[in-house]
């Protein structure tokens, strides 16, 4: 199982919002996530079924304490009615691009920290090994 992990940049875990035991489940698939993936890919967690609201178990504030803890984005949908899946999809692509610019910028940053220039140090003379490369006057 490990060969979906690889090389992912993001994740969503769905749970049915009608059925405790999808629910628990969820700490189960972030624990596989983190042991193939670390901490790196974005994550996002999708209740499914919200056009059964009258057979729900799993209460919305229950889900905003439980996201909160995991730092996770939340959103619900239906594939019934096609509330929200749409929306899940897009702001799970925004969200993604946006992570994964960062970091691109947090290792640009540690590179550019992990670079050291002496006020001493030499240059390199270039040479052109007879080229004409170096002459202006080519067009």
């Amino acid at each position: 199982t490990s060969s979906f992990y690889r090389s992912s940049q993001g994740v969503i875990i769905c749970f049915d919002i009608t059925n405790r035991e999808s629910f628990d489940n969820v700490d189960k698939w972030l624990g596989e996530v983190k042991r193939h993936c670390g901490d790196q890919p974005t994550m996002y967690l999708v209740g499914t079924k919200t056009d059964l609201q009258s057979q729900r178990v799993i209460s919305y504030s229950t889900i905003k304490t439980y996201t909160d803890t995991k730092n996770l984005s939340y959103i619900e949908t239906s594939s019934r009615s096609s509330e929200n899946v749409e929306n899940c999809f897009i702001d799970f692509a925004r969200t993604l691009v946006a992570h994964t610019d960062q970091m691109k910028i947090n290792h640009t940053s540690k590179q550019i920290e992990n670079t050291s220039i002496g006020l001493n140090d030499k240059t390199k003379p270039v040479t052109t090994d007879g080229c004409s490369a170096g002459d202006k006057s080519v067009i």
